[in-house]
């Protein structure tokens, strides 16, 4: 009881809707404010679309306190990852076909595609970096603000490169628990980090499991 009381306490309290990164106005105190005759609408940073402001004066305040270098990282992982999502919608393999990654290699990102063009071989697994790369950027941030959106957008994301590559070459597995307990979500951490201890050294990680079978926990987060 005592322990159970220990872990209540030391539950991260988030903040919920769109609210200011630098002063943590929220949209209703903004909105109060427009009825006084003041206040501007909470918008999203320009460059990033990530965190959000109430004014200029919050957005060139938090740019200098560290957002400018973050800033910059996640426009160049999703430069990376749209650039990308293009290619790998159409591979070229032969016979004038083309395959699309995202339907017909789910599973199995980690591994190489070998091309009809000049014997190019196209890399999912730079797709799965440059979306990891992003997803550490939006953690970093979700941390800083505590932020439950971005926690939520952070759980999306790694699940997503998840389900992509079944091997999770990136290390997915070793993040997303703290993610689902931060999110309040401990049956799903559980079920997570259980389905993962119970495969025997026998299991396949290059065969994603297929949707007929298999634990449905782990089901919910692949398929």
């Amino acid at each position: 009881m005592k322990l159970k009381e220990e872990l209540k306490k030391s539950k991260m309290i988030l903040k919920q809707g769109p609210f200011c990164a630098t002063c943590q106005k929220t949209n209703k105190q903004e909105d109060d404010s427009k009825d006084k005759g003041g206040g501007q609408s909470i918008k999203n940073c320009s460059r990033c679309s990530v965190v959000k402001y109430c004014s200029k004066k919050c957005q060139r305040e938090d740019y200098t306190n560290g957002h400018k270098e973050a800033c910059a990282k996640i426009e160049k992982h999703k430069k990376e990852a749209d650039d990308l999502t293009e290619k790998l919608k159409a591979v070229p393999v032969g016979n004038n076909k083309v395959e699309n990654a995202f339907e017909t290699r789910v599973g199995r990102f980690s591994e190489q595609m070998a091309s009809s063009i000049g014997g190019k071989d196209f890399q999912p697994k730079e797709y799965l970096k440059a979306k990891f790369g992003l997803a550490q950027q939006i953690m970093a941030l979700a941390e800083k603000h505590e932020d439950r959106d971005l926690y939520e957008r952070l759980c999306r994301d790694l699940l997503e490169i998840k389900r992509l590559d079944h091997t999770d070459v990136l290390g997915v597995r070793s993040i997303l628990p703290f993610v689902l307990l931060i999110l309040g979500r401990d049956n799903d951490c559980y079920g997570f980090i259980k389905w993962h201890l119970s495969r025997d050294e026998n299991y396949d990680w290059s065969n994603p499991p297929n949707a007929s079978k298999g634990n449905p926990i782990i089901l919910q987060f692949l398929i």
